[in-house]
C-alpha cells in the first residue's frame, strides 16, 4: 500500500487533473493507494483573501464568485455530461461556504478558529471534484473526509495530531475502503473530537500524507511536485541548482526546519519512526526517479542554500541598561512559545537579543505588547533569512556579495544571515 500526495500546482486546471489521472494509471494502477490532494492552484490564497474581506466587513462577493467560477470552469472541462451530479455538488459546497462565512464574526469565534472553518473548503471542493472525475474515468476510488479520521487539538491554524486516536481511526476507516479500491482524501485539514475543522499549518498537505503513511504502515509516500526532486536551492533564484538523488531523514528534516519549501517540516519524523521512504518526484516528468529520502547516508553533501521569505526581525534591548541574562532569554523564548511564534534565528548580546520570525502580524504584536514594559523593542519587516547548510567559503562568498546582511552566524556546518536586499542570486 502506498500514499501519493498531489499539491495545488499539480491539479491547478483540467489539463493538470488529466495528467494526475495518467500518473495514477501508470504508477499505481493495480496498487492499494491513498491519494492526498490539496486545494486547486492558488485557491487557498484566494480563500484567505475572501476570509480577510469578510472579517474586515468588506464586500467579498466578487472574490467568492471568482473562486466558484474557477472550479466551475475546471468541472466543465472534465465532465462530458453537463447534468452530472458534480455540478449540483459544487453549488451545494459553495452554498455551505457562504453559510460558513455568515456564521463567523468577531463576536462568535477567534480569528484563527474562523480561518480554519473557511479555508478548509479549498480541499473539500478539490477532492470532491477530482474523485468524481476519477470515477468517471473508470478508476475505482472513494472519497474520504480527512476530518473524520485525523484528530487534533484545538490549536487553530497549527493543530497538533493526536496520534493514538488518529492511527486507530485511520486503520479502522481506511483499510476496508482500500479493499474496494483507491481512497481520495484531503491534505492540510483535520478535525477535533468536537467536530470542529482544524488545519495543520500552511503547506500542511505533505504532513497529511505522512500521517496516513505512518498510520497505515505504507511501503512509501510519494509527493508529486513541479520540480524534479529536492534541489540544493530554489531554481528560480539559483540558476545552477542541483538535485539530490538521495537524502537521509535527518538531512531532509534539518533542511525543512531551516525553511526548504519542497516538503513541509513535520513530514519527515513520522516516516523516519516507521522507516517509510519518501519520494519527491515531478508530475511534469513522472518517469524520472526524483529524490529518495530514507536512512541512506550521503558522505559528501553539496551545500544547500535555503531562502525563507517574509521574515520580521524583532530587536529587544533591556530597559535600564541591565544585562540580558540567561533567565531573561528564557522568558523571551517562553513568550514566543506562548504566542505560537517560531524563532528561526536568535542572537543574544550583552544588553538584549534579536529574533527572526515569520511574518504573522497578529501574533507578533501580541508578543511585543507582552514585553514592551521590560524592553525597548523595534522591528524590521519584509526581510529574508538565508541558510547555507554544509557551506563552504566559496558558496558564502559568491552568494553574499549582493546582500545587505543585518545579522549573520556560523554554527558547525550551518551559515545563516538575515538580509535586507531582495534575493537575486541566479548564478
Amino acid at each position: 500500500m502506498k500514499v501519493f500526495k498531489f499539491g495545488g500546482a499539480s491539479v491547478k486546471d483540467a489539463r493538470s487533473v488529466k495528467n494526475m489521472l495518467h500518473i495514477l494509471k501508470q504508477q499505481a494502477a493495480d496498487q492499494r493507494l491513498v491519494i492526498v490532494i490539496s486545494a486547486m492552484g492558488k485557491t487557498t490564497n484566494a480563500l484567505e483573501q475572501l476570509f480577510s474581506l469578510h472579517w474586515e466587513q468588506q464586500d467579498y462577493q466578487a472574490t467568492l464568485e471568482n473562486i466558484r467560477q474557477y472550479h466551475w470552469d475546471i468541472a466543465q472541462n472534465l465532465f462530458t455530461d453537463r447534468k452530472d451530479s458534480i455540478f449540483s455538488l459544487l453549488e451545494n459546497l459553495f452554498e455551505e461556504l457562504k453559510q460558513q462565512l455568515s456564521s463567523v464574526s468577531h463576536h462568535t469565534v477567534s480569528y484563527d478558529e474562523a480561518y480554519d472553518q473557511v479555508i478548509s473548503y479549498g480541499e473539500i471542493i478539490s477532492t470532491q471534484l477530482i474523485s468524481k472525475y476519477l470515477q468517471q474515468e473508470g478508476l475505482a476510488c472513494q472519497w474520504l473526509d480527512a476530518r473524520q479520521v485525523l484528530y487534533t487539538d484545538a490549536e487553530w491554524r497549527d493543530a497538533q495530531i493526536d496520534w493514538e486516536i488518529t492511527e486507530s481511526r485511520v486503520r479502522q476507516k481506511v483499510l476496508p475502503m482500500l479493499a474496494q479500491g483507491q481512497v481520495v482524501t484531503q491534505g492540510f485539514i483535520a478535525g477535533t473530537v468536537g467536530n470542529k475543522t482544524t488545519t495543520l499549518g500552511r503547506e500542511g498537505s505533505d504532513f497529511t500524507g505522512a500521517i496516513f503513511a505512518a498510520s497505515l504502515q505504507a511501503t512509501s509516500l510519494t509527493i508529486w511536485k513541479d520540480v524534479d526532486g529536492i534541489l540544493n536551492a530554489d531554481p528560480k533564484i539559483v540558476a545552477n541548482a542541483q538535485k539530490y538523488a538521495y537524502l537521509s531523514y535527518w538531512e531532509a528534516a534539518e533542511m525543512t526546519q531551516y525553511g526548504a519549501k519542497v516538503i513541509h517540516p513535520k513530514t519527515i519524523i513520522p516516516l523516519m519512526k516507521k522507516d517509510i521512504p519518501l519520494h519527491v518526484r515531478s508530475f511534469i516528468h513522472p518517469k524520472q526517479t526524483g529524490t529518495c529520502i530514507s536512512h541512506t547516508e550521503v558522505e559528501k553533501m553539496i551545500p544547500a542554500i535555503i531562502f525563507k521569505e517574509n521574515q520580521t526581525l524583532i530587536k529587544l534591548k533591556v530597559k535600564g541598561a541591565n544585562f540580558m541574562t540567561n533567565q531573561r532569554l528564557i522568558e523571551v523564548l517562553q513568550g514566543l512559545q506562548a504566542f505560537h511564534i517560531e524563532g528561526h534565528f536568535i542572537h543574544k548580546s550583552a544588553l538584549g537579543c534579536e529574533i527572526c520570525v515569520s511574518g504573522r502580524p497578529h501574533r507578533t504584536q501580541k508578543f511585543i505588547a507582552a514585553f514592551n514594559q521590560q524592553y525597548h523593542i523595534c522591528t524590521q519587516t519584509d526581510l529574508q533569512l538565508v541558510t547555507i547548510k554544509n557551506y563552504d567559503l566559496a558558496t558564502i562568498k559568491s552568494s553574499t556579495q549582493d546582500w545587505t546582511v543585518l545579522l549573520e552566524e556560523r554554527n558547525g556546518q550551518v551559515y545563516q544571515a538575515v538580509v535586507e536586499a531582495q534575493i537575486n542570486v541566479n548564478k
